[in-house]
């Protein structure tokens, strides 16, 4: 559907936008001609009236009065188009811009469709399930195009619990880079910061002034550092502390109470069967009260947020409309939201949701997966010991007979785990510096069916002092990149809509170019096509300073790696290579 849709010429994506504007009128006035909205319809009415009105008081109140009932009052102000007296036509058409300006300013065309879908349909279930979308477009990496639609929502829709759930969405899913949240909660708070008193909209417009002015602070508090560093020559320790007044953590602590009533009321949580927008409301409390030191409460929301317990979701439930048949088991949640933390770089909180399905999750698949993810999470925090533990875990279901009884893949799955955990115990090896040790490890690994990137970089590393290995790890080598090559290729082909997966397909082989002495320019030429697509993840602004240190552009890889360290403080990794980068400098 998406790829027939793409398609379209851009006169036909232009009427669909036309269309669910209009839609949205459409939908609202069908019901309003039933006998219980004639009120409503009467109200509205002599509201356009008043739009024309000899007095100017009256004529400005009736305008924010029409405003403010939103597509409730869609369709009469398309008929006062046709009005005999110029005033109301004038006001009409400005009322009616500004619903439609309100709509959507979109990007991604794809949304499109997403949008006149949610118009289109009448089961409040299956548009939680487009709203959940619109948050959250691909792979749960938000780029924030479906936000000017939330903000309309909360305004205008008609049903209090779509409100309430795009309420949530508004305050739980920015974008994962620094400079994307940024923009989400200003463009929050300017867009909702003439919406009257509704509770909702003042719950969610607070929550976004607080954010704005956490993240100005906080920007000022690290160009100071940086300053400093320079002037003083010690580096700067991420992440550093704000300068956080009395008032802000009051008012962080009002909005806590808030979020709680909030959350106390039935109406406002219609969808939940535990769903993670309300585990991921906990975290977005826990951001604001971590960012002004509350330690204790900030405890408390993850503590909460760990507490609550998916139930079984059934085939009415909204997330089943959007095709993942995964969301249909118990913990699903946990693991989805553990995921999001992981890719904000919240590692520690990440952790806990993945051991939380590791530990009480029946379903054989989702436990593999978040092991494997925990494993990762651990990667990340330098805890390669630990992250052992859980491949054996993975080794364990992989190599069951409950498996071998579902899947015919064991094998294949097994070698690839046993290589990801020869690659933790080499690292091991090499921090305690048995080097002996690390080519027993690397040499096994490589002979194995299923070789990793970073193995190979481990053996490189490590073992590029040995003529006869080094002979083989340059073959193996050249087959990893021949493979990437092909797989670059055939994701360009399939893949035109989510240039996503080409671009990882060019970091990888930028990473592997960078860590094994390889082909400067053709390394920096893929990872700056990868970074044009995510110009702010961390993992490959980790590579693109990799590869300036290839090129011998020392200053400029120490201070790319000084940001990730920045953007994502709690992940070991990065301090350790930006550490190792400083080094290396010094010799």
């Amino acid at each position: 559907m998406f790829r027939l849709f793409y398609f379209f010429p851009v006169f036909g994506i232009l009427f669909l936008f036309l269309a669910a504007v209009v839609v949205f009128g459409e939908e609202t006035a069908i019901s309003n001609d039933t006998p219980t909205n004639n009120a409503a319809n009467d109200t509205v009415r002599q509201l356009i009236r008043k739009l024309g009105d000899a007095n100017y008081v009256v004529r400005q109140r009736a305008e924010a009065q029409l405003l403010r009932m939103g597509v409730g009052a869609f369709s009469e102000l398309q008929r006062a188009k046709n009005d005999n007296d110029i005033e109301i036509v004038r006001r009409a058409e400005r009322l009616l811009a500004q619903f439609e300006n309100l709509f959507l300013v979109l990007e991604d065309k794809s949304l499109y469709f997403w949008i006149a879908q949610y118009a289109f349909n009448t089961e409040i279930k299956d548009k939680a399930g487009i709203l959940w979308i619109l948050a959250r477009p691909f792979y749960d990496a938000p780029n924030g195009e479906g936000l000017p639609t939330l903000c309309r929502i909360i305004r205008f829709d008609a049903e209090h619990a779509l409100r309430a759930e795009a309420a949530k969405c508004l305050m739980v899913f920015p974008p994962s880079s620094p400079s994307g949240q940024r923009k989400w909660f200003r463009t929050i708070r300017e867009t909702l910061s003439d919406s009257g008193d509704d509770f909702l909209l003042q719950l969610v417009l607070e929550f976004s002034r607080l954010r704005c002015e956490l993240d100005e602070l906080k920007e000022v508090a690290e160009k100071n550092a940086q300053h400093v560093a320079r002037t003083t020559k010690i580096p700067v320790n991420y992440p550093v502390s704000l300068n956080v007044s009395d008032s802000i953590r009051q008012r962080v602590l009002r909005l806590t109470d808030r979020v709680a009533e909030f959350q106390s009321q039935p109406e406002n949580n219609a969808f939940q069967s535990g769903n993670m927008n309300d585990i991921l409301l906990f975290y977005a409390l826990a951001e604001l009260q971590d960012m002004v030191g509350l330690a204790a409460e900030c405890q408390r929301s993850v503590r909460a947020a760990l507490a609550i317990r998916t139930e079984l979701l059934g085939n009415d439930h909204p997330l089943h409309a959007i095709g993942d048949e995964d969301v249909k088991q118990p913990f699903y949640d946990h693991f989805a939201v553990g995921r999001i933390l992981k890719q904000r770089f919240r590692l520690n909180w990440a952790l806990q949701h993945f051991q939380l399905v590791c530990e009480e999750s029946d379903n054989l698949l989702l436990k593999i997966d978040a092991n494997s993810y925990a494993a990762e999470t651990l990667i990340l925090l330098c805890d390669y010991a630990e992250a052992i533990r859980y491949f054996d875990k993975i080794l364990e279901l992989v190599n069951s007979a409950e498996y071998s009884k579902l899947f015919n893949n064991g094998r294949q799955i097994s070698v690839r785990y046993q290589s990801e955990k020869l690659r933790c115990s080499g690292e091991v090896a090499a921090e305690r510096e048995e080097w002996a040790r690390v080519a027993e490890l690397v040499r096994q690994g490589l002979d194995n069916d299923f070789y990793e990137i970073d193995f190979l970089i481990l053996g490189h590393r490590f073992l590029g002092s040995d003529p006869k290995f080094r002979e083989d790890l340059q073959l193996k080598i050249d087959r990893a990149l021949s493979q990437i090559e092909r797989n670059l290729h055939q994701q360009a082909v399939e893949s035109e809509r989510r240039p996503w997966f080409v671009a990882k397909a060019c970091n990888e082989a930028a990473w592997l170019l960078a860590g094994t002495n390889g082909d400067y320019r053709l390394a920096l030429a893929l990872i700056e096509a990868a970074t044009k697509v995510e110009p702010e993840d961390c993992s490959w602004q980790d590579t693109l300073a990799h590869v300036y240190w290839l090129g011998k552009k020392y200053d400029k890889a120490i201070e790319i790696e000084e940001n990730v360290v920045r953007m994502a403080p709690e992940s070991v990794i990065f301090r350790r290579v930006l550490e190792r980068f400083r080094k290396e400098l010094q010799k």
